[in-house]
C-alpha cells in the first residue's frame, strides 16, 4: 500500500512566534515551584503547619502538571508533516487538561488534609509559617508573571494555576498572622 503524502497547510513561517517563548516561561515556572517544594516541606515540618505541608503536596502536583506542559508545548513546536498536516499545536490544549484535572485533585487533598488537622490540632510556629508564606506568595507570583504573558491555551491555564497558588499562600499569610496574634 502506498504511502499518502499530504499538502503541509501550515508554512512552518506563520506559526505563532511566542510558542518558544512559552516553553521557557513554563520551564521557569516548573524549576521555581520545584526548587520551593523542598523549602514547603522543611518549613512545613519545621512549624508544625499542615497548611504548608499540603501546599508542598500540591506544589509536586504542579511540578509533575508543570514538567508535563512543558514537555508538550515543546512538542507542539513541531513543524508540520505528512501525519500533522496543521502542526503539533493541539498537543499544549492537552497538557493544559492535565493541568486542571491537577489542581481540582490538589485542591481535594488539601480540603481533606485540613479536615483531618481541624480534628487533631497541634502548635504551629506562625513566625515561621509567616516567613514561608512571604516567600510562597513571592515565588508563585514570579511564575503568574511568567506564565502571565502567553497566549496560549496551556500557558492561560498555567497562569490561572500558579495565581490560585498565590491566593493559596495569602491565605496561609493571613492565617499565620491570626495565629501569631490571637
Amino acid at each position: 500500500m502506498a504511502k499518502a503524502k499530504f499538502k503541509c497547510y501550515c508554512n512552518g513561517d506563520d506559526m505563532d512566534t511566542h510558542e518558544h517563548k512559552a516553553s521557557k516561561h513554563i520551564l521557569v515556572a516548573f524549576l521555581l515551584n520545584l526548587s520551593f517544594v523542598f523549602i514547603e516541606i522543611i518549613g512545613g515540618i519545621y512549624t508544625n503547619s499542615i497548611a504548608i505541608l499540603s501546599d508542598a503536596v500540591h506544589d509536586f502536583g504542579d511540578c509533575l502538571a508543570l514538567g508535563c506542559a512543558w514537555i508538550l508545548e515543546k512538542v507542539s513546536e513541531k513543524k508540520p508533516d505528512d501525519h500533522y498536516t496543521f502542526g503539533y499545536k493541539r498537543y499544549s490544549l492537552l497538557s493544559a487538561l492535565i493541568t486542571a484535572v491537577v489542581l481540582v485533585a490538589g485542591a481535594a487533598a488539601v480540603i481533606y488534609s485540613s479536615v483531618l488537622r481541624w480534628m487533631e490540632p497541634v502548635e504551629i510556629k506562625a513566625k515561621g509559617m509567616l516567613i514561608i508564606a512571604v516567600l510562597g506568595v513571592l515565588v508563585n507570583g514570579v511564575a503568574v508573571l511568567k506564565t502571565s504573558r502567553g497566549h496560549g491555551a496551556n500557558e492561560k491555564a498555567i497562569s490561572l494555576h500558579m495565581l490560585e497558588d498565590v491566593l493559596g499562600w495569602v491565605a496561609i499569610l493571613v492565617g499565620s498572622l491570626l495565629i501569631w496574634w490571637l
